[in-house]
């Protein structure tokens, strides 16, 4: 099945630039509804942060599905997006215990901060979409920095560095429709979006290597 998954990225990243378009739109959404079987039917599928992330899997899937219409529906994909990363920080926050850090979370929401001005100048009536959009990715990758700080497990590891890159592709997408952009930036946010997902499924297959 991860064969599936990554076949499946690959072509549809090739075909960003190079074609045709249906299957660019066939080979979008399957990554991630592969991903949604593995983990139903996976041993750990009745963990409630099992279903945390199956949920924020699926509202990520229905936002690609969104946002591949061929009129703009960016807000509406974005409005998601903000669904899918609340529902993956409970289940980061879940796994936690609720462990709290103080310098986390001013950290994370600091830099969030930066990045919103950085780009505000260019933001116009989304400005506030936008802006709610930057303080749940943050409440993403704070909550996953969390779940590490609190017991520094491999599932936990898998965790951060997905929600990290998820961050990472949601500042090359801002730059796309907000910055300057170049020939490859689709790619890149396709293959960041891709790896970000592919590592938070992991953080629950980790948990079944370890209890094996």
């Amino acid at each position: 099945m991860w064969l599936i998954v990554v076949a499946c990225a690959l072509i549809h990243i090739v075909s960003i630039k190079t074609g045709p378009k249906w299957l660019f739109f066939l080979t979008k959404p399957l990554p991630i509804t592969a991903m949604i079987g593995m983990l139903m039917l996976s041993p750990a599928s009745h963990l409630p942060y099992t279903q945390w992330i199956i949920g924020g899997l699926s509202l990520s899937l229905m936002g690609d599905l969104i946002l591949m219409h061929p009129k703009d529906k960016f807000l509406v994909g974005i409005k998601l997006f903000y669904l899918a990363q609340i529902s993956y920080a409970l289940g980061f926050i879940n796994m936690a215990a609720w462990h709290f850090t103080p310098w986390i979370p001013f950290a994370v929401f600091g830099a969030g901060l930066c990045a919103y001005f950085f780009f505000k100048p260019d933001l116009g009536k989304e400005k506030w979409s936008v802006a709610s959009y930057i303080f749940v990715l943050m409440t993403m990758l704070w909550t996953a920095l969390e779940y590490y700080a609190s017991g520094k497990t491999r599932s936990s590891a898998f965790a951060v560095l997905g929600s990290f890159i998820f961050t990472m592709s949601g500042v090359v997408l801002a730059f796309e429709r907000f910055g300057s952009t170049s020939v490859f930036s689709r790619q890149v946010v396709m293959t960041t979006y891709y790896s970000a997902q592919f590592l938070i499924t992991m953080s629950i297959f980790a948990i079944v290597i370890r209890f094996l």
